[in-house]
């Protein structure tokens, strides 16, 4: 779910590391059915965007979804402005057909 605590405590955890070799980080996405509150995203971007991931080549987000959720990239481009500007955000949208295992 893409709601302000969910923001709130990735800005929190992310903070307290030492990320002074850290050159990736990966969100993963899975459907979300609801409603989004972009509340405290861009505090989590300005927390990447900070002297301790200064070593960040890239930030991945991958969207897991087998519907329409309304979630667009723009959407996470609009959150995660900083990592866009420095051209490091990734948003990855894999094909759930190819991922199914089936007998």
């Amino acid at each position: 779910m893409l709601n302000y605590r969910l923001a709130s405590y990735l800005k929190d955890l992310l903070s307290r590391l030492p990320a002074q070799n850290i050159q990736q980080v990966t969100f993963v996405v899975i459907r979300s059915p609801e409603r989004r509150d972009w509340r405290g995203w861009n505090e989590l971007d300005d927390v990447l965007a900070g002297v301790k991931f200064r070593r960040l080549r890239e930030v991945a987000i991958m969207l897991y979804f087998d519907y329409n959720p309304g979630v667009t990239r723009q959407d996470f481009l609009d959150q995660f402005p900083s990592m866009h500007a420095k051209g490091i955000l990734n948003i990855l949208e894999p094909d759930l057909e190819t991922l199914i295992d089936r007998p």
